[in-house]
């Protein structure tokens, strides 16, 4: 197996990932007694490995791998983003209006950088590989670098601003982890589905990083305003 398939494998394993830790999170929220948590978290991983690895099999043998990845980023990152909307709808009264406002604002900016500002000369394509981080790694290329901070730059206020909205219902690290990963793929594969951008596994490690610095930064502002 190359590279290049094995990275469609991985992405589609994400994906599954996210999905399970969603119904983890579900599970957590509605089950006090911590032991009955860790027994479910047990019986869902399982439940998990006996389905994700007999589907990527199907997958490898049925299915072109770059078609079903692209498919399952999409589709899941599309829905996961409309059940964010709707939890937002529902627990209305108990969000930080402000905050609220302020990332509608953030995600309009990113929107706009990312898609609508573009035009569309770019052709309808997948890259999986980690070239960029390699070459930022060894050859300490400045053009790279600079790509690779911006894409995690750009997605420091999403770690920050999802945990001031909503600290109860989106102020865990795996929900803002799960949210970026959802917001990063929807951006990729939209770039490619309109042929304004390259669908590119760097630029969502990149995001998700970036997403993960906001919500360092947030738990530290919260340490230093109660002390």
């Amino acid at each position: 197996m190359n590279e290049e398939i094995a990275m469609y494998y991985v992405l589609i394993t994400i994906v599954l990932l996210c999905g399970y830790l969603r119904i983890l999170m579900k599970v957590q929220e509605n089950t006090l007694s911590k032991e009955k948590v860790h027994s479910i978290s047990i019986i869902l991983i399982i439940f998990y490995c006996l389905i994700t690895f007999p589907f990527l099999i199907v997958v490898r043998k049925i299915i072109d791998p770059q078609r079903i990845a692209i498919l399952f980023v999409g589709l899941s990152s599309l829905t996961g983003i409309v059940v964010w909307l709707y939890k937002v709808a529902k627990n209305y009264k108990e969000t930080n209006k402000t905050m609220l406002v302020a990332f509608f604002v953030y995600m309009l900016m990113v929107g706009y950088v990312t898609i609508f500002s573009r035009d569309t000369s770019f052709r309808s394509d997948v890259v999986l590989d980690l070239g960029s981080i390699r070459k930022v790694i060894h050859t300490h290329s400045f053009d790279d670098i600079t790509h690779m901070l911006l894409n995690i730059v750009m997605f420091i206020p999403l770690g920050f601003l999802l945990p001031c909205i909503n600290r109860e219902q989106f102020g865990s690290f795996i929900y803002s982890l799960v949210f970026a990963l959802m917001l990063s793929a929807f951006i990729e594969t939209t770039q490619m589905a309109f042929q304004i951008g390259l669908c590119d596994f760097e630029d969502l490690v990149a995001n998700t990083f970036g997403a993960i610095l906001g919500w360092a930064a947030f738990q530290v502002f919260r340490k230093y305003r109660k002390s």
